[in-house]
């Protein structure tokens, strides 16, 4: 069962990731500069656009730093703070020159995104299961795959060169590779809920009708997401794209309420 103090740890260890990541955000538009000034979308981004100096942007990249491994320290103490450093230094080498290799970049999100469930895990004393972390390992996968192939589309759409082969080490006999890739994460991810649901979450052979309903739904949305992908059609950020997208936003209301239906007072 959950319990307030756990809560409130999980909390402040979102905040405190929340406002490193944020951090490094910005820091990785600053390494991203050059690259950012030729592609037709992120050229409006402050940074690039010189709405915001380099070196106010660093300030302020030194605040959230701060702020960030100050909280984890006062809430989480040494463990959070450690677990904060990492997942700061991890983002740091990727944005200095492990996002232009291919294929471990993409592994490399999904390593970040990981490490926040381990650490929110951590924080809120709750176990993770080997089986989310595999289902979680999927579908970053396949969003960060897809995020690769949106800027390969808009690429082609807009006939520039811009950060796939400026800065991310793929070219277009990469093409097809990340497609394939992307779409067998995508249904790999189905399975892995399938089986998550079967072995980590509910009692074999007794998953409740709406967990088969979730099995759909999410099949529904990731499908979408790689059509529209291929198609040209999705934001180069698959994660702006679900936060944006009326669709996204409402099948992700279902998902909450089917696992609400389905949960039970056990560790994830």
């Amino acid at each position: 069962e959950f319990q307030i103090e756990g809560i409130l740890s999980a909390t402040a260890a979102f905040i405190s990731f929340g406002l490193v990541a944020s951090a490094f955000y910005i820091f990785n538009d600053l390494t991203d500069i050059t690259a950012d000034r030729q592609h037709p979308e992120k050229l409006e981004r402050a940074i690039a656009s010189g709405q915001l100096q380099a070196a106010k942007a660093s300030i302020v990249v030194l605040l959230l730093s701060v702020s960030g491994a100050v909280l984890a320290l006062l809430t989480t103490g040494l463990v959070g703070l450690a677990m904060l450093a990492t997942y700061a230094l991890l983002t740091m080498v990727y944005s200095l020159g492990l996002k232009r290799i291919p294929v471990l970049d993409v592994l490399i999100l999904v390593s970040l995104f990981l490490w926040r469930i381990i650490a929110g895990g951590s924080a809120s004393e709750i176990s993770v299961s080997y089986w989310l972390l595999i289902f979680g390992f999927f579908v970053f996968l396949s969003l960060a795959l897809l995020k690769r192939v949106a800027e390969q589309e808009q690429e082609d759409t807009t006939q520039q060169v811009t950060a796939m082969s400026t800065y991310r080490g793929y070219d277009t006999k990469d093409r097809e590779f990340i497609r394939y890739s992307s779409t067998a994460a995508a249904f790999a991810s189905i399975a892995m809920l399938s089986l998550y649901l079967d072995a980590g979450l509910f009692p074999a052979a007794d998953v409740p009708a709406s967990g088969l309903l979730m099995i759909g739904v999410w099949a529904f949305w990731i499908l979408r997401a790689v059509r529209k992908s291929l198609r040209g059609e999705m934001h180069h950020d698959p994660i702006e794209f679900a936060l944006t997208d009326r669709v996204s936003f409402v099948t992700i209301l279902v998902l909450l309420v089917l696992f609400v239906l389905t949960s039970q007072p056990i560790a994830i």
